[in-house]
This record gives C-alpha cells, structure tokens and sequence, in this order.
C-alpha cells in the first residue's frame, strides 16, 4: 500500500467497530449507491479514491466500480467484506492497483468473481476459504498473489493462470483448493513457492511452462496430501521440458513426469533472472519493490558468519525470503532491525547453522518449528544452535515455543548493523545505523500471550482478543503510574478500540497517551477519573460513541465535571469535542522530524519512520496519518523513505550528540 493512502484506512477502519458511531470521526463519505446498500468510498486526494468500508446490506451482486464522482477507484481496503454472506458475484474495475489483505476473506457464498484487466495485486489471504467460488481467471495485470491469497477455495475447479506481470505463485497460494484438477503455470511464472498446491486433493496434472521456474523444493509444493511439512502425496502428472526444472522436482520427489514437445517450447520463458534479482555480498536480492528489498538466497562464497545488512543499493532490507539450504557453511546470521518478517522456513535445512540474533523485538517469525532448523527433512526438525534477541520479543517466545536455546542481547552490546556499500552509485548509497534495537516509545511488546477468556494485562493495561484487532477492557491499579501510554499493538494484533468505561475511576493517572492505532472510543472511557488532567490523542480522526459520558474528573447529581485538557490535532474531531464541551484545548505543534509528536526530535523518531517505511513489505497492516508523513517527509520527496529516518537520525546527532546548531536546510544542502 501507498503511504499516501494510508490517511483513508484510519476513516475507513472507524466505520467498521461495532457498536461505535463514527459520524464524528471522519467527513462524511461518499456513497456508492447499489439496489440495497452504500458502499462506502473515501477520499485519498483529489483524484483517486479507495473502498474502506460499508454500510447496510451488501448486494449479492456486487461491482466496484472504475471512477465514482469523477475519481478513479485504485483499491480495496483490508478486511472490509471479511466474512460477508451477501456477496454471490464480484466484479473488480481494472483500475484498482491492490486488493488488501483478507478483504474478501470467508466469504462463503461467493460463487463468481470477475477480475478486470488492470488489477495489479491480490493481499494475504484476500480471498481465503470462499469456498463456493467455482472459477479464477486471474488478468494478464496480476503482478503478485499474496500467501493463502485463495487458500480453502475448496469448490475452485477451474484455475487460468495467463501469460502476464505474474513472476510468483506464492506460500499456499492455492492450499486446500480441493477440486482443482488440471493447472498450467505460464512461463511468466519464475517460482512456485512452499505448500502452493499443497493437498489439492483432486489434481491430476500441473503443467509448468517455464524449464528454468524455481520449484521450492519439497513434496509438499505439489501434492494431493501430505503428512507434516515436508511429506506428500500426488499420484497425478507432471508435464514440463526434459532437463527442466519441472522434471528435476517430479525425479526428487517420486512423481509422475510428462516431457513436453520441445518443438512447441514457449516463447516467452523466462530463462535469465529479471533485472530486480541481482547478486550483492554473496546474497540474492529481490530488489523488485522501488524502496524495499528482501533476501531470496546465497551463493557460493557469502561469509560463514552472515550479517545481513539493513539497506542494499539503496533499499531497506524488509524482509528475509528464504536462505533455505542455499549454504551449508554458513554459521551464524545476524538479522537487522529492518527486517519485519521471516518467509516460512527462511532458515531451514541449514546444517552448519549455530545462532540467529535478532535485533529487532517484533520481527515476525513463522510459527513453525522448520523456520530455523539444521534439519528439515526429520520428523521433527531441529536446531542445535541458540537463537539470540531481545527480552520478550518474538525470537525468545518462537525459541521457547519450540525448545531452541535462547539468549538474552541487551542494546548496550549491539553497535548497529551495516549498511552495504554497493556497485551503485555513490550518491545512491545510503547509510542507516539504528543500534538501539526497534522497541521504542510507542511500541510495546506484550510478554503476556492472551488468556482462555481472550484476555492478556501489559503494562498495567488489560487487553482483550476482538478477532482482528484487539481493545481496551481495564487496568490493574497496582501498576497504573502518572503518565500512561496505551500500547498500539499487543500479540501482533493492532489496538484498536476502548471499549466503555475501560478506563474509568482510575486514580493517580494525570496523562493518558491514545496511540494512532485506537480509532474509536465508548461511552465512560475515562469517566470518574479523579486526577486526569489531559488525554492526548495521536490519531486525529479517532471517533466516540458518547462523547457527553466519555471524560470527567467527578459526578455531582448526575453533572459531570472535567478540570483537565486534551491534546491533539487542529481541525481534528477531538478539538471539536473539546469546543462542544467547554473543555481546554491544546494543538500538537508540527515539528519537522517529531514523529512521535513528543515536541522533540530523537532517535525513536527515526527508528518509527524507518518502521513504517519497512512495515508494508512484511504485510502488517500500517496507518499513518497525514501529519506523520507532514513531519517525518524531512528530504521534501513527498513519501516516506530511507532518507526521512537517516536524516532525522542526523539531526538527533548533530544537535543532541554533538551539540551542533544545525538545520533542515544544512542537512539538505540548501
């Protein structure tokens, strides 16, 4: 997703909690009117517009349309027809350039979908277990399938993949598509990832086009069913080029394999890798995304004790694909703080391997005991080396999920991660050290998984499992300090709402931080608070169900008396809350650099701008308000990049380290 567009998500989002009344959080929105519903349709610039929610009934026959009062539709927001059972046909107009993750997730009575030429990306799991679509003919504009994209489209007989932009088939693609039974993969095709026709139990034959396509490399990629991760069955065909890949997979594996008539050879293959796959420090680098890279590979002679580096020619390494016994001399891998997720088994199969350290406290690591192994082909793979991180991030709760021996790092040990000085230009290279790990002011990361009841307290703070998402429900008084800051994210799942009277009579807080993931607040939220003197909201679109209820200090005969202030964005629904009610209003000032609008450029600031920028390749769902990107654009280009946080790291050393009286403009050369 664009930065650009990020701002609609946080409008969109607001209209889909249940039980809250976003009127007050966001401008009207634009209504698409259908037979029987409004879908809603908001406003990303003056030109383009995106799907972020709904209202009323959902048509069964539902088209999303090219342009609507003269703006073109460009895309689908996350989540927002998750689990509909209206939907029994979906048109998609050419125009929309991604369809996000799980936007048409479980819905189970759509039995048609048509994907007009022109559409560019399919998300995770967009369209996951609708198991009654009968039929995909994917567009020659499909660039990219996200993983699970049509996992469990069990009714799916008819796949038709074209010659086009498509370069993957990606991590269970097609998993559990149950009654497919003849697919050919175009010689567009250059991988076909792990577990992508995983238990197609009906599949008799699967032709491959391209003699060079990467096949992952396990009998579980193909099968009809398997037995654990690596075991598989599949008693159909497999048809491709003698000397092709294709037919290496079928002999590796034991199946069926069918040469195809070299006369008729295809054309197009792909027989060199595309010029966004190139070869740095020994690593293969997919350098496809402009800004971002992730690590596809090794070659012979990248060095036994890998540091990855946290940019490459000039792109943030987001994301580790798989390195997947492509060495079996490397030792040891050190992860930078970059890296947002791990590709499932990134670093299986690697038998010299002894230590991975992360140095990232949130890096997404598959939850599955092949992701680090020495050993893939076993029963039960495993790691006899240990895995080094922060306490309580994700590497020691994945380490002691599947008993790997884990050792703490303190930040005070880590002296940053490399940036690669590459064959590019010298003007291209840019320099990132953030030695301070990614667990920053505004990040907490939750050491307390939920709960059978769906509950889990961080930092003095009780969560609650809503599905998607997850909201405020309480406190602990015995850890409530003067100023609290509420986590934006607790277990991977974003915070979103405060649910009603969560955070009532809480004595001794003065200061509540409301993060930018929190898009709604319920009736008595801060009621009968008798020291709060100000709640500061980072989210300026942030919605309320009644707000008459939501903040006071003391009730006298049902009157409610508030003492205090709040804290937020001019022209925000927050302000007007606080005119309404009488209530003393105090601006967030826009300091360039300040992304965390604490009045104060530092080194936090860089790591969140580094943060978000690295995020969208990892597939977590961002938002960031126009504000954020006001503030943190510091080089003037118009998006977030890698340059935003290097020269706000600049700025925090010249002036706070080196006591320099430096400027924007010296940093900028003007």
């Amino acid at each position: 997703m664009k930065l650009a567009k990020l701002t609609a998500v946080l409008c969109a989002a607001a209209l889909t909690v249940t039980g809250l009344n976003a009127s007050a959080a966001a401008p009207a929105p634009y209504s698409l009117r259908t037979e029987s519903a409004g879908i809603r349709i908001y406003d990303e610039n003056e030109d383009t517009m995106i799907v972020g929610g709904y209202e009323g009934e959902v048509p069964a026959n539902l088209v999303i349309p090219a342009v609507y009062d003269g703006k073109k539709v460009i895309g689908i927001e996350s989540y927002v027809f998750c689990g509909n059972r209206n939907i029994i046909s979906l048109t998609l107009a050419g125009t929309i350039e991604s369809v996000g993750r799980e936007a048409f997730a479980s819905c189970r009575r759509m039995e048609s979908l048509t994907l007009e030429e022109g559409v560019g990306a399919l998300g995770q799991s967009a369209f996951e277990n609708c198991d009654a679509l009968k039929s995909l003919t994917l567009p020659k504009s499909v660039e990219s399938i996200g993983t699970y994209a049509f996992r469990g489209c069990s009714a799916m007989q008819t796949l038709v993949i074209p010659e086009g932009k498509l370069r993957r088939i990606s991590t269970c693609a097609f998993e559990h598509c149950s009654s497919l039974t003849d697919v050919t993969v175009p010689a567009c095709v250059s991988c076909i990832e792990d577990y992508a026709f995983n238990r197609c139990t009906n599949l008799k034959s699967i032709t491959i086009l391209n003699p060079k396509c990467e096949i992952r490399d396990y009998a579980t990629t193909i099968c009809n069913t398997s037995d654990g991760p690596v075991k598989g069955t599949y008693t159909g065909v497999i048809r491709g080029y003698v000397g092709s890949t294709a037919e290496k997979y079928a002999k590796a594996n034991d199946y069926n394999f069918v040469p195809l008539d070299p006369e008729n050879i295809v054309t197009t293959v792909t027989t060199a890798r595309p010029d966004y796959i190139f070869e740095e420090n020994g690593l293969i680098v997919n350098g496809q995304n402009p800004t971002l890279c992730s690590i596809a590979g090794t070659v012979d002679g990248v060095d036994e004790e890998l540091v990855i580096p946290t940019v490459i020619r000039g792109k943030a390494v987001a994301v580790i694909e798989t390195l997947k016994g492509s060495n079996s001399k490397i030792r040891s891998i050190v992860v930078p703080e970059t890296v947002g997720a791990l590709y499932m088994e990134a670093f299986a199969n690697m038998p010299a391997l002894e230590s991975v350290t992360f140095l990232s406290a949130t890096t997404r690591i598959p939850d599955d005991n092949g992701a680090i192994c020495n050993d893939l082909y076993t029963k039960t793979p495993s790691f006899n080396g240990v895995i080094r991180g922060y306490a309580g991030s994700t590497a020691q709760k994945y380490a002691e999920k599947f008993g790997r021996k884990f050792e703490e790092i303190k930040k005070e040990q880590i002296t940053g991660t490399p940036a690669v000085t590459t064959t590019a230009a010298a003007s291209e290279t840019v320099v990132m050290s953030l030695n301070t790990g990614t667990t920053t002011s505004t990040v907490t990361v939750s050491d307390t998984a939920f709960d059978k009841d769906g509950l889990c307290l961080v930092n003095g703070i009780r969560y609650r499992n809503a599905g998607n998402s997850a909201e405020v429900v309480g406190y602990d008084s015995t850890q409530i300090s003067a100023s609290m800051q509420l986590a934006d994210e607790v277990n991977g799942l974003p915070v979103r709402v405060i649910a009603k009277g969560a955070l009532s009579g809480c004595k001794g807080v003065k200061e509540w931080v409301i993060p930018l993931s929190v898009i709604g607040v319920d009736t008595d939220a801060f009621r009968n608070s008798p020291d709060l003197r100000n709640i500061k909201f980072l989210n300026p679109t942030c919605g309320f169900t009644d707000p008459t209820t939501m903040i006071s200090n003391t009730e006298t005969d049902g009157k409610l008396e508030y003492a205090g202030m709040i804290t937020s964005f001019e022209g925000s629904p927050i302000q007007n809350y606080a005119l309404a009610f009488g209530v003393p209003f105090l601006p967030i000032a826009l300091l360039k650099g300040d992304f965390t609008f604490d009045g104060a450029v530092g080194l936090d600031d860089a790591q969140l701008v580094l943060r978000a920028y690295t995020e969208q390749m990892s597939g977590k769902e961002i938002m960031l308000t126009s504000q954020q990107i006001e503030v943190a654009d510091t080089d003037l280009s118009g998006t977030l990049n890698v340059g935003d946080a290097q020269l706000i790291l600049m700025y925090y050393t010249n002036r706070s380290v080196a006591g320099k009286d430096i400027t924007w403009n010296d940093l900028l050369g003007k």
